[in-house]
């Protein structure tokens, strides 16, 4: 007679999945904290461009006109000095406000990735609630992609999930700010 087949169930572990997203979430975090850090350090740290040198010249200078107050030079050499470590703090606030610029533009850009991820997320929520409305079998391939998302979304922010009874998840960000509801709204 045969073999039929009743349904195809998913091989899925919701603990396990969300310990994956709270594990990229953090790591993707650390990675982008720790690239600013290092970028700020290497700018700060520098022995040829960064504050240590210009700092030593200035204070040596100002022992300088310390030990001999009434020679010229030396005070010639401290107000030299200071005017080379005033340009050097600016030089390094103009990289500085570079840095910002382009964080905020990936920040836009994150800002809008987040938006189109959610808004698919909450398309495949319908879908997947047509589908299996309609079928009485699981969306399963609709499932995995959603998923995918969640993933995807928990490289940008951190999110955790709340499935319904029906199988559709509402999304929220770490702090509780709903992103997609169970019925696709975004």
């Amino acid at each position: 007679q045969g073999s039929s087949v009743t349904t195809v169930r998913r091989a899925y572990n919701e603990f396990l999945d969300k310990q994956v997203n709270v594990a990229q979430s953090r790591y993707s975090y650390s990675q982008e904290y720790a690239d600013c850090l290092s970028r700020i350090d290497d700018l700060l740290a520098d022995s040829t461009t960064g504050l240590t040198p210009v700092l030593q010249e200035f204070f040596q200078a100002v022992q300088d006109v310390a030990d001999n107050p009434s020679l010229a030079a030396t005070r010639q050499a401290m107000v030299t000095s200071t005017q080379t470590m005033i340009t050097r703090f600016q030089s390094l606030q103009d990289t500085i406000n570079e840095l910002e610029v382009e964080i905020n533009g990936k920040i836009s850009n994150s800002v809008e990735e987040i938006n189109a991820i959610c808004k698919e997320i909450g398309d495949l929520n319908n879908k997947i609630n047509i589908v299996e409305s309609s079928t009485y079998q699981p969306a399963n391939d609709l499932r995995d992609q959603r998923d995918l998302l969640v993933n995807k979304l928990t490289e940008q922010i951190s999110v955790t999930t709340l499935t319904d009874n029906k199988g559709r998840i509402s999304v929220f960000t770490g702090s509780g700010q709903r992103l997609v509801s169970e019925v696709g709204e975004v």
